[in-house]
Formats: C-alpha cells, sequence, structure tokens
C-alpha cells in the first residue's frame, strides 16, 4: 500500500512540473541583455474587458544603459501582440521619437535601438499591444 502510494505522489509530482514548464517563468537569472540596463521608470496604461478577457495597453520604459547595447530585451508574454514600439534617446537634447522595429517570440520582446548608445545614455521605449492573459 506504501509502495502505491509513493508511486502516485511521485506520478503527481511528475504531472505538476510538467504543467508549471507550460507556463511563461518569472524570476531567475537576468540574461547579459537585460544587465545592461537599469530599469527607472514604468507606466502602464491599459484598458481591461472583463467580458471578453481582452487587454488592450501600452507600456512606457525608461532605462538607463549601463552597458551598451544595439536592442532592449523586455518579457512579455506569447499571447499579446505588440502593433507598435516608439523609441526616443532623452539623455543627449535628443527629443525624435521614432518608430523602430522589434520581435517577440518565446515570452522576450526584443526591440532594435537605431541609435548607437553608450553607458549613461537614457532611453525610453513605449509599447502598445493587447492580448488576452493565460488563465492562471
Amino acid at each position: 500500500m506504501k509502495q502505491i502510494l509513493r508511486l502516485q505522489f511521485l506520478i503527481a509530482a511528475v504531472l505538476l512540473s510538467d504543467i508549471v514548464v507550460t507556463y511563461a517563468q518569472s524570476g531567475g537569472p537576468l540574461s547579459p541583455e537585460q544587465e545592461a540596463y537599469n530599469v527607472n521608470y514604468y507606466d502602464l496604461d491599459l484598458t481591461i474587458d472583463p467580458t471578453t478577457k481582452l487587454i488592450n495597453g501600452s507600456l512606457l520604459c525608461r532605462v538607463e544603459i549601463v552597458n551598451p547595447i544595439d536592442s532592449l530585451h523586455l518579457d512579455l508574454d506569447d499571447p499579446f501582440n505588440v502593433s507598435s514600439v516608439l523609441f526616443e534617446l532623452n539623455s543627449r537634447g535628443n527629443s525624435n521619437i521614432t518608430d523602430v522595429g522589434f520581435t517577440h517570440a518565446n515570452g522576450k520582446l526584443i526591440i532594435d535601438i537605431p541609435v548607437t548608445i553608450v553607458s549613461g545614455d537614457m532611453v525610453s521605449v513605449e509599447i502598445f499591444y493587447m492580448g488576452q492573459p493565460r488563465t492562471a
């Protein structure tokens, strides 16, 4: 009887571990690309439709560059679709806002940085997206 209970517990543990892996992971160590900047500011502007469970909104993110990079890596779950990303270099008196390219896959949003940046530069990106989050 004890062996059957142990076997059932082991099977349940294995099944639950597979379920956890299916969903996006959070926390843990940062990638080298994410360590290259410090987030100074987040501003979420969301519209949530409880009936359809749809989120439509934008994120304004301001970061200080620690190590020069050519792309900004952010986490964004795959059910969300990004329609556009705006970029602005804030620290050199440059206030040009540019629509920039990006890729979104495997829970990562990788935003192209269209100019050369150096340590100490302040960068803003505004991400416009929508989608239906996973059910908890």
